[in-house]
């Protein structure tokens, strides 16, 4: 008797978990159905989604690189290199389309280097250790590539692409989360009314949910492969444009060749001077970098030095 008392406990602690995950599924579908069915109209809603999404886009431009700059610590750069340093800034500044940045040096524990804008104005990140690696012709053509990325706005770019994925990856979530709900209420459900509530992650119900969830982030996924491939062509394209302005491509691939042959493993940069991991060749691993080959990019800049 106390066994089938103890089963029909639990059968209803089930389906009062049931109603609860039902109930705010249906609540929110009804907030989507009011998204969708009785929406404002098309030309009022889509001004605002996008105004929205460009609004979260400007906040991570203008904040984003100062949170990152106020963990970034500053040092002093050997003062004859500095010094030459800087003039090359402004020479270049000169020659390309460019507000003069500032610039900061710091001590990351590897050799990089790269660039930050805002609405407040560029900013070069230069790691002290490279004036160790790199001679100043290697340092110009280091300093002109992150100076292509200011021009092109990349990081504007960047920051719009990787906000338009968040904005797909919470409508596309927004959009299931009534199913998403239920199906996890039916998994939690179901291990109560078997009498084992702790077996519901091996239900159908949440072996369904887990399949609607790997297919559905396939959009995001392709998406930021996509955003991944387009910032590896804007490294390119800074490269091409630091020989085009320098003059010296072989300056470049050599700083690159020196620094990847310098950097410790568990480093990976950013900027002009990606960390190619030797360890990882793959084919995913190459999707996945934010960076091109080092090889490819100095092969590219061989092929530019040749007349």
């Amino acid at each position: 008797m106390g066994r089938v008392l103890g089963r029909l406990l639990m059968a209803a602690a089930g389906a009062f978990s049931f109603a609860c995950y039902a109930g705010v599924a249906y609540l929110a579908y009804r907030l989507l159905r009011f998204a969708v069915v009785d929406r404002p109209s098309t030309l009022t809603l889509v001004p605002v989604l996008m105004a929205g999404a460009l609004g979260l886009a400007y906040l991570n431009y203008r904040y984003g690189a100062r949170r990152l700059l106020r963990r970034v610590p500053t040092v002093e750069a050997p003062t004859d290199r500095a010094a030459r340093f800087a003039d090359r800034v402004d020479e270049l500044c000169a020659r390309m389309d460019v507000a003069e940045p500032s610039v900061l040096f710091t001590d990351l524990e590897a050799p990089n280097g790269f660039a930050l804008d805002g609405p407040a104005g560029g900013v070069v990140v230069v790691d002290v250790s490279l004036f160790e690696f790199l001679d100043d012709e290697q340092m110009e053509a280091m300093l002109a590539h992150e100076l292509a990325h200011l021009e092109n706005g990349d990081g504007l770019s960047r920051m719009l692409a990787f906000t338009g994925l968040q904005t797909a990856v919470g409508v596309v979530t927004l959009v299931l989360s009534p199913a998403i709900i239920l199906l996890t209420g039916l998994a939690k459900a179901s291990g109560w009314v078997r009498g084992a509530p702790s077996t519901w992650p091996r239900s159908l119900a949440w072996r369904v949910r887990k399949t609607v969830l790997s297919v559905v982030m396939v959009v995001p996924a392709v998406c930021a492969f996509l955003v991944l491939e387009r910032s590896r062509r804007r490294e390119f394209a800074a490269d091409r444009r630091a020989a085009d302005v320098t003059g010296k491509p072989l300056a470049l691939a050599g700083a690159l060749r020196t620094v990847d042959d310098s950097v410790p493993e568990e480093f990976r940069l950013e900027g002009a001077l990606p960390f190619d991991d030797e360890y990882a060749p793959d084919v995913l691993y190459r999707l996945l970098s934010t960076h091109p080959d080092v090889e490819k990019r100095v092969a590219r800049l061989q092929r530019l030095a040749t007349p």
